[in-house]
């Protein structure tokens, strides 16, 4: 309780916790309630080197922009487990998972349309395209699944997952994945369609996992649509860094991240 001077109450509570040798996140609430903020300073308790963070618990705004975060940085690697018991995380959890996999994605096809631009490499690389991207999509709907407490069983949820998007659009989307669209037109649109075909499948399964709304083909292209010019930034991007770590190797220099 921020607005309380002494917290000697806590003290026991808290050795015991880090005695079990878990991440500790200590919240100082009510913040909203005290004049200064920087009231809250008790030393005693910062020293033990825990995260130290001020929240209100009755503003919702508190919890997502200062709790959360925390939460999924001290359990990376753990956040799908963290969202099936904390409904919380479900919404960052998910829209963390897509933005990764979109990303994941449109770097695979730029190395892949790189490739293509020869010819011979082209129809090899396109087979590999509907492997990879569907996969790393399906993996990226299930594990969305499982972050709103899902059955585990594949069995069970895949199909109900690929009925949400659709197959007609689903393969229309892997479809324009693998046309050849390199070396005719470039890179860059091979990027774009890999990041918004995947942002708009993880989009319609969000809704579906947390509101049983099931998005309409008219929505999903327009989510589509609205992704592929974010797609087309994220495409010239990557190809400028790829441009300047080749720059910057041949002239002798480290690579720029």
């Amino acid at each position: 309780d921020a607005s309380q001077s002494s917290h000697l109450a806590e003290r026991p509570i808290l050795d015991k916790l880090r005695s079990y040798h878990v991440p500790i996140i200590i919240c100082y609430n009510k913040i909203d309630l005290l004049q200064n903020t920087q009231a809250v300073s008790d030393d005693s308790l910062r020293r033990l080197g825990s995260d130290v963070i001020a929240i209100s618990a009755t503003y919702r705004d508190t919890l997502f922009q200062k709790l959360v975060p925390v939460m999924m940085r001290i359990y990376k690697g753990r956040e799908i487990v963290l969202a099936r018991h904390l409904p919380m995380l479900r919404e960052p959890v998910s829209r963390k998972l897509i933005e990764d996999t979109c990303f994941i994605n449109a770097a695979y096809s730029l190395a892949s349309g790189l490739a293509e631009m020869n010819i011979l490499l082209t129809v090899p690389f396109n087979v590999a395209d509907m492997v990879v991207l569907t996969k790393n999509q399906a993996l990226m709907a299930y594990k969305i699944a499982l972050a709103f407490d899902l059955p585990s069983d594949w069995r069970q949820t895949i199909p109900k997952l690929t009925a949400v998007v659709g197959t007609g659009f689903l393969w229309r989307i892997i479809a324009r994945q693998l046309v050849g669209l390199v070396p005719v037109v470039g890179v860059v649109p091979k990027v774009a369609v890999a990041y918004a075909g995947t942002y708009a499948i993880g989009q319609a399964i969000y809704r579906w996992c947390a509101n049983n709304e099931k998005v309409s083909p008219q929505t999903l292209r327009a989510m589509y649509s609205k992704a592929l010019v974010r797609g087309r930034e994220v495409a010239r991007s990557m190809l400028s860094r790829r441009r300047n770590n080749r720059q910057d190797v041949i002239a002798g220099n480290p690579i720029s991240k």
